[in-house]
């Protein structure tokens, strides 16, 4: 089982890699996700939440605890979060 630290670090490496992506990217991500969404990634195994507003295509500040209210909620184990993120994973 992944740690609380681990899964938080891997969450802010997804948020710079999106930062980092051409802007191509960030537009097509904007045009699938409309509007500002609250994320919310609920990890059971370890008790804790984290949650980042997308807009724009781009990921926003990263958060600990619940979300006052999610647009998106994803649910996982640790260890599968970072599998996912790694892209060893699939999230379907």
């Amino acid at each position: 089982m992944a740690t609380n630290q681990q899964v938080e670090a891997k969450l802010r490496e997804l948020i710079g890699r999106l930062d980092g992506a051409d802007d191509r990217v960030k537009r097509n991500l904007a045009g699938a996700v409309p509007g500002p969404r609250v994320i919310q990634m609920d990890v059971p195994d370890l008790g804790v939440s984290f949650w980042t507003e997308l807009a724009d295509g781009e990921l926003g500040q990263l958060h600990q605890g619940a979300a006052e209210q999610a647009d998106i909620r994803v649910t996982a184990a640790s260890d599968h979060l970072i599998e996912m993120i790694d892209g060893r994973r699939s999230m379907f």
